[in-house]
């Protein structure tokens, strides 16, 4: 049995889905399988798939309907019958010695995560690659292995992306640890929940994945659209704090945190119906912090009234 299970979501990847597969397979650490779930692509990422799988055993294909990538990537995770679980994107690359580098620290500190820097290469910048750290704002880890609660007032400074971080799947099993189905941050709530309920957190200091901004067809590229789902994601984030007795010890960071992502994507928001309902929906949902919300936001509430009164 193979030790890591990648589980890589594929919607018209085309472009970009032979240079993630070829360094899969250029990895130093070659005990893995790879789970390649087509969404319902309608380019030619199929075939590409079907040809890499006709040449290399471990990658194995699975085609469906398109569900999104949350509910993708939980599929991933019932066929995945490794010790470890990787989640990786098909439109980014990773560096050879990934995989043996996250295994090597996991396996070594007995870790439910390993977390990983990355370089950002922008897709309009061609030569424009940056170093990032998992911890933003440029935070120092507590120590080389962490729990979750001893770090609770920066957790949510960490990198919410999936793909920069090697899980133990019996860890997600055992905390019932699920991606959301929203079209975009369905990977919010299931980051930072692991990252809460984690009794051991370490790292690896280096950057081990390219991630692409700025590819037109992501999902990351079209949140403009869906800029309510991240208040899905955050209230169900405080849903699973809760049922799981951490909120208390989050409860000071998850305001700060909730405050930060819900101004950012406030302002993502393309029409003044969906801005109208945006607050609306803080309003009714974050009580204790939409003060501070509206505080934040007066001057794009301010240009929205005036646009209303024009009209």
């Amino acid at each position: 049995m193979s030790e890591i299970s990648l589980i890589m979501p594929v919607y018209n990847a085309e472009k970009y889905l032979s240079k993630a597969l070829e360094s899969i397979l250029r990895q130093t650490f070659q005990n893995f399988e790879l789970i390649c779930i087509d969404d319902g692509s309608t380019d030619d990422s199929r075939q590409i798939l079907s040809l890499y799988a006709d040449k290399d055993e471990r990658i194995k294909v699975v085609f469906q309907e398109n569900k999104g990538a949350g509910a993708t990537r939980n599929d991933g995770i019932s066929y995945a019958k490794s010790k470890y679980i990787i989640f990786l994107d098909a439109d980014d690359w990773f560096e050879s010695e990934m995989l043996e580098l996250a295994y090597k620290k996991i396996s070594e500190k007995d870790a439910d995560i390993v977390l990983f820097a990355y370089n950002m290469y922008r897709e309009n910048k061609k030569a424009d690659k940056q170093f990032k750290t998992c911890l933003y704002d440029n935070k120092i880890f507590p120590s080389d292995c962490f729990s979750g609660v001893e770090f609770a007032k920066h957790v949510f400074d960490i990198s919410p992306a999936p793909w920069n971080k090697m899980y133990r799947r019996d860890f997600i099993i055992k905390n019932n640890l699920i991606f959301a189905n929203l079209a975009s941050c369905n990977d919010l709530t299931f980051s930072y929940s692991s990252l809460a309920i984690a009794k051991k957190i370490t790292f690896v200091n280096q950057p081990l994945v390219t991630y692409r901004v700025f590819n037109p067809d992501s999902i990351s590229a079209k949140r403009s659209k869906n800029t309510v789902c991240i208040i899905d994601a955050i209230n169900l984030l405080k849903d699973y704090l809760k049922k799981n007795y951490l909120f208390d010890f989050f409860e000071d960071s998850y305001k700060l945190f909730s405050l930060k992502y819900l101004s950012f994507e406030y302002k993502k928001c393309s029409d003044l119906l969906m801005a109208d309902n945006f607050v609306c929906m803080v309003k009714k949902l974050f009580p204790e912090i939409y003060t501070v919300f509206l505080i934040n936001n007066c001057f794009k509430l301010i240009l929205n009234s005036v646009y209303k009164f024009i009209k």
